[in-house]
């Protein structure tokens, strides 16, 4: 038998992906362009990143977590 989580959780966890930090995708194209890479296509590229994943955190489509700003600040993939 499972148990479901209350439903204030699942509506927790929809408004937190749905909350947008403007501000931090744009210093992470600010922080692209100032390490050298002229588009998110050449960053991706070099570093192994996830496209997808990139192009949402930089147009502000996604929540950038500490571990995927962790990520992009050490050129891991």
């Amino acid at each position: 038998m499972t148990v479901s989580p209350p439903r204030q959780q699942f509506a927790f966890a929809a408004e937190r992906r749905n909350r947008i930090d403007v501000a931090a995708a744009e210093r992470l194209a600010r922080a692209r362009e100032m390490a050298g890479y002229a588009t998110s296509g050449a960053a991706v590229a070099y570093r192994g990143w996830k496209l997808p994943d990139y192009l949402e955190h930089e147009a502000g489509k996604r929540i950038i977590t500490p571990d995927d700003a962790r990520r992009y600040a050490t050129g891991r993939i």
